[in-house]
């Protein structure tokens, strides 16, 4: 295997893993975390299309609609998208739907 699929392959394990957690933390209907380790996995994704389709290492950065922008994915309809780092997500939860629990806010979210 080469340089470039060991690489390749290790950013597609991590997708395994981040959805495998994500899939765990939905279950336990902790609907916040379960939507980070999603979006890690997309991000993870996109790393190894890189890796893939550019021939190039993978960049240090996290915002996903710059990854698919490097992958040459249109983004033109993700005008206004934020991706904020992980230490924001407490507060933009909480901000967004107040003092509600994950629980209250997953069942609002389902319909239920």
């Amino acid at each position: 295997m080469t340089d470039k699929e060991l690489n390749e392959q290790y950013w597609l394990l991590g997708v395994e893993d981040a959805m495998l957690t994500a899939q765990a933390l939905f279950e336990k209907k902790i609907y916040h975390h379960a939507l980070f380790y999603c979006q890690l996995a997309v991000e993870k994704q996109l790393k190894a299309l890189v890796i893939k389709n550019r021939n190039r290492a993978a960049p240090t950065i996290h915002d996903l609609v710059d990854l698919a922008t490097v992958v040459k994915i249109n983004t033109s309809k993700f005008n206004g998208l934020y991706h904020p780092p992980p230490f924001f997500l407490q507060p933009v939860f909480f901000l967004t739907f107040g003092h509600k629990s994950e629980k209250q806010v997953g069942r609002e979210i389902a319909g239920m």
